[in-house]
């Protein structure tokens, strides 16, 4: 299941990561359909004596335990991503993760380094290997398993999902619904469904730490 950690990071932690944010180049840009949806910046948090090695990492061994990375990054996203998993099964992972011969924890940590009541994250009781998502263009069903259920979800506030899936949502079991806060953090399995609410019709765009803990 997914957990909300509040005021794991002080004012001053995530001044400073938004610091070492600013200083680094974009190294890659994940663009869809030819619009950009987000900008990555590398990510030093297993090196050590570096600004996200001795700010996060602490804080994220006392919520896991001993642990390893498999990919992470600074990220700036323009575009909402929609529902989907973070599997090691899906296809544009393989080409980016890092498998480890033990996986313990697989687990995404994600960090903003940006708030509004616009920005939030929603997790549901749903779990998959292969469930790629929906991104632009496209709009695998959900599995009928995972239709057993009902939520209150504003749909207004998911659609950027492709309609033909979108009528479905109100249909899935809500885990949890994280409003971005600086100084949280949110986990989440790395088969569990997930998606951001639709936060760039309003002109904005996110900066936040996303860690693939193997």
């Amino acid at each position: 299941m997914s957990t909300i950690y509040e005021n794991l990071f002080s004012i001053d932690e995530i001044n400073s990561l938004i610091l070492d944010f600013n200083s680094k180049s974009v190294t890659y840009k994940e663009i869809f359909n030819d619009v950009l949806w987000c900008e990555n910046r590398n990510l030093d948090y297993h090196i050590p004596n570096t600004t996200v090695y001795n700010i996060v990492r602490p804080k994220i061994e006392k919520i896991l335990g001993p642990h390893e990375i498999s990919m992470g990054s600074y990220k700036e996203s323009h575009w909402p991503y929609g529902t989907h998993t973070d599997s090691y099964a899906r296809s544009d992972f393989k080409n980016f993760t890092k498998i480890k011969d033990s996986i313990e924890h697989d687990t995404v940590v994600l960090i903003p380094l940006s708030e509004h009541e616009k920005f939030n994250t929603i997790s549901f009781n749903c779990f998959s290997e292969h469930f790629e998502g929906h991104f632009e263009g496209m709009s695998e069903p959900y599995n009928l398993e995972w239709l057993d259920s009902s939520n209150d979800l504003v749909l207004d506030d998911l659609d950027h999902i492709p309609l033909v899936v979108r009528e479905t949502i109100p249909k899935l079991p809500v885990d949890k619904v994280f409003n971005w806060h600086i100084g949280s953090a949110f986990t989440w399995k790395r088969t569990q469904l997930h998606t951001s609410t639709n936060f760039a019709k309003y002109g904005l765009t996110k900066k936040f730490i996303v860690i693939f803990i193997a």
